[in-house]
């Protein structure tokens, strides 16, 4: 009697012992399953950052290769005009100064022309046909001199499409240099990324 009067006393102290052992058990598998989880969780997001991180390395590599390619194409490009228009500028000033020697030589003979029909008085049918002579060479200087003219325009144009080239590479070096710019500010986003 004793016994069983004990055990009803006892029996409610040990129930509540149990319940607390279940509560601490409980407490403990979700502390394990959460810590698991929660390690899970930052090796995803460290795995996403890492793949995040090494595309936006490749994408710099990119931009930047293609940016030197960029640069380099123009640079090929207007070297090549520039180098197209000072031959033809060398040409117009070769024919310039060949038309120039025409010229002086056409003086020349007009001089001599003139020299001649100064001495010769003689007759004036003589006189004349120099005269007429005189006249023709005249007109070839004033064609040759026009000739002349026309170069000396070719020559200018010339001279502005060099300008004009020289312009441009101006233009390219600013877009080398923001393009340069353009990859530091990637870099230090890289970098800060990182830190």
């Amino acid at each position: 009697m004793n016994h069983l009067f004990l055990r009803a006393i006892l029996q409610p102290q040990r129930n509540l012992q149990l319940s607390r052992a279940s509560i601490t058990q409980a407490r403990d598998q979700t502390n394990g399953q959460v810590e698991m989880e929660l390690k899970a969780l930052e090796d995803d997001m460290a795995h996403a950052f890492d793949s995040k991180l090494a595309k936006l390395r490749d994408l710099h590599c990119f931009l930047l290769e293609k940016a030197k390619e960029s640069a380099q194409e123009c640079f090929d490009s207007l070297n090549t005009v520039m180098f197209q228009k000072r031959e033809e500028a060398n040409a117009v000033q070769r024919e310039y100064m060949r038309k120039r020697k025409e010229c002086s030589d056409l003086d020349a003979e007009i001089s001599r022309k003139k020299a001649k029909l100064t001495r010769i008085v003689t007759t004036e049918h003589f006189l004349a046909d120099l005269t007429s002579q005189l006249g023709k060479l005249e007109e070839a200087v004033t064609a040759n001199q026009d000739k002349v003219d026309s170069l000396d325009s070719r020559v200018d144009s010339c001279q502005e499409d060099i300008d004009h080239c020289i312009e441009e590479i101006g233009a390219c070096d600013q877009r080398v240099a923001d393009a340069e710019e353009d990859i530091s500010v990637i870099q230090q986003e890289l970098l800060g990324q990182d830190m």
